[in-house]
């Protein structure tokens, strides 16, 4: 295999970044968008806030690339952990469709059985 065609480590791209190498990002968002994506779209069941998520955790990650530490985490899972705390601060900003819909039980709005 030509050296030159190998893919960048992660790591390396992660310093470059640091740099302030855009390319270094657009690399880590093209190897890593797609599962921040799902995981966003998972927990938040909307195809325009997940794509925020993602575009928000890249844009952090650019801001805080010099404190990624490779003995702590790997490159996804730190990414990850920035989608995850995003997605939090997405939920309780605004309530998911999935999780702001009643329960098949309360659609009547009877109260039948619950206590105030």
């Amino acid at each position: 295999m030509d050296p030159q065609s190998s893919p960048t480590p992660d790591v390396v791209l992660v310093a470059r970044m640091a740099d302030g190498d855009l390319g270094a990002v657009q690399r880590l968002c093209q190897r890593y968008g797609s599962a921040v994506y799902a995981l966003a779209y998972e927990v938040l069941v909307d195809p325009a806030r997940a794509t925020e998520v993602v575009a928000d955790t890249f844009q952090r990650a650019w801001r805080t690339a010099a404190h990624f530490d490779a003995a702590q985490s790997s490159v996804l899972g730190w990414l990850t952990g920035i989608a995850g705390s995003l997605v939090q601060d997405a939920l309780h900003a605004r309530p998911s469709p999935r999780r702001s819909a009643p329960h098949p039980k309360d659609a009547s709005g009877s109260r039948e059985g619950r206590r105030s």
